[in-house]
């Protein structure tokens, strides 16, 4: 028996083969390296596509292969569960095992084989292990942008020398690299020196050592590597003009 991998999103394929001479049921089990991330189960890859789709591929009720012919080869998804939160990619192993037995090659089991001979076991062991990566997706952030007014007249109207505060609200829905948000200061409009914030804490106009920046034409925020889901509030303010 072999059974070979290769790197996934959410369930991670891999091809179990029964290289004996007669029909075999495996046990499966897996492992992560991650303690935020964990196995699930196991699925039946149904299409032979090595694309875990749950509304085709079958989850497994008990963590065993159908019977296998001799020569067959059957694709199994391990099912990653909480994959979203991984900072890295996770390595995931995964064993299948002879359910009829498994050990030193020649240890025999009597009567155990097709049609009632004795099942021996072969060079594998009956038993293989192989490992993947699965590397987790990117999520997609979004950006709300609002604005209110205050004008000197202690209205909400747009005119010269009234105030606009921006809103901008970053959501992400898991660990994002390397996130920046930039946005430039609208036409007919000068950005007010030190209105930039960050989840209220304000920020220097200069780049400097903390996240935020103005250029003369946009300010921008570094927000860095993100590691979980959740909001980063910027504020700042320009004057019409």
């Amino acid at each position: 028996m072999t059974i070979n991998g290769v790197a996934a999103a959410t369930g991670v394929p891999f091809l179990v083969t029964n290289t004996g001479n007669g029909s075999e049921v495996f046990r499966l089990d897996a492992s992560v390296d991650q303690p935020a991330v964990g196995v699930a189960g196991f699925a039946l890859d149904l299409n032979h596509d090595g694309i875990y789709d749950p509304a085709i591929d079958t989850v497994l009720g008990e963590a065993v292969t159908p019977a296998l012919a001799a020569g067959a080869t059957q694709g199994i998804f391990v099912l990653v569960a909480n994959a979203a939160t991984a900072n890295a990619d996770v390595t995931v192993s995964a064993r299948a095992t002879a359910v009829t037995g498994s050990g030193t090659p020649g240890t025999t089991f009597e009567g155990r084989g097709d049609g009632g001979v004795d099942a021996v076991v072969g060079k594998t062991g009956a038993a293989d292990r192989a490992q993947a990566l699965l590397t987790p997706s990117p999520t997609v952030p979004t950006l709300v942008k609002a604005q209110s007014v205050s004008a000197p007249d202690g209205s909400t109207r747009a005119v010269r020398g009234a105030t606009i505060t921006y809103t901008l609200t970053a959501h992400f829905n898991g660990r994002t690299p390397g996130a920046v948000v930039a946005d430039p200061i609208p036409q007919g409009t000068g950005y007010v020196a030190n209105s930039l914030t960050l989840d209220g804490i304000r920020l220097s106009d200069g780049a400097d050592a903390d996240a935020g920046s103005f250029d003369g034409s946009r300010i921008s925020v570094a927000l860095g590597d993100v590691a979980a889901a959740g909001d980063r509030v910027i504020t700042f303010k320009t004057i019409i003009q």
